[in-house]
């Protein structure tokens, strides 16, 4: 109805409509697109962002479709910003197919936006498509190089090197030290607060390397800051002090645990077959 009554220029109705109707039905929200004349970027990018967010690696290719389209635009009112890169950053990260898509990016980011080095939005988005694809020192060079991360791109780094290692060789023991490194870098901002993500982090490298001091830390903190023992942080401990063999500790968690899922369950179940009498 907005097309037919002339209000295709109105760019925001436009894009409350477009983010609406590709949530519910993406092939009508495409319909929509291909009816406005000379959508702006902005309209681009909300549809970009809305089929990233909620259609993730099964429409991926239509992401970048429209990226294509506005790559290639002969109009200078249409090019790539910083609003445009984060989603397709992050639609790169879904699977390695992909991967090469997201390296090309890089470069476009270097084309289109400049200096890249202060946009912190497409830094942060380039962290994390690094940190997905295993890159850990690409990523790692380019969180050095943001002034004042967020908790968001904190949370990214030590995700990755956490889910790095296993702590059964040594370069993975180097990851999981990494990670206690990186926690006090940022216990040290003061700008930033661990949450349940950080913590889920720090308390699997703490298990990785033995170091149940650091765990019960975490574990005090969770509780002396109110965050939620979910299933992630709940699972984290009881593998820290399964591993540990502080079996008591790791049922107390266990009880106290709201909600409990699968992984919950094997990893009580794993530390009392190990370690239990």
């Amino acid at each position: 109805q907005f097309l037919t009554i002339g209000l295709s220029h109105h760019t925001f109705p436009l894009s409350k409509l477009l983010l609406l109707s590709s949530t519910v039905c993406l092939s009508y929200a495409l319909t929509i697109f291909r009816r406005i004349p000379n959508p702006s970027v902005f309209l681009y990018n909300t549809l970009i962002s809305s089929i990233v967010s909620n259609h993730q690696s099964t429409q991926t290719h239509l992401a970048f479709s429209l990226y294509a389209r506005i790559s290639s635009s002969s109009s200078a009112a249409i090019r790539p910003n910083q609003f445009t890169y984060p989603s397709l950053f992050k639609a790169s990260g879904f699977h390695p197919r992909w991967h090469r898509h997201g390296r090309a990016l890089h470069a476009h980011v270097l084309k289109f936006i400049e200096p890249v080095n202060h946009d912190r939005f497409v830094q942060a988005a380039l962290v994390g498509f690094y940190a997905n694809c295993g890159k850990l020192r690409a990523a790692r060079s380019l969180f050095d190089r943001i002034i004042e991360p967020d908790l968001a791109t904190w949370n990214t780094l030590l995700a990755a090197y956490a889910n790095s290692s296993d702590g059964e060789i040594e370069s993975d023991l180097g990851l999981s030290e990494e990670v206690l490194r990186l926690f006090v870098d940022m216990q040290r901002s003061s700008l930033v607060r661990p949450n349940e993500l950080t913590l889920v982090a720090l308390i699997k490298s703490c298990a990785n390397l033995g170091e149940l001091c650091g765990g019960v830390w975490a574990h005090a903190y969770l509780l002396k800051n109110n965050l939620s023992l979910n299933q992630f942080v709940g699972t984290s401990l009881i593998h820290l002090y399964s591993k540990c063999g502080s079996l008591s500790y790791a049922r107390k968690v266990f009880d106290e645990m709201p909600e409990r899922d699968t992984l919950c369950y094997n990893a009580m179940i794993r530390g009392l077959a190990v370690h239990g009498s």
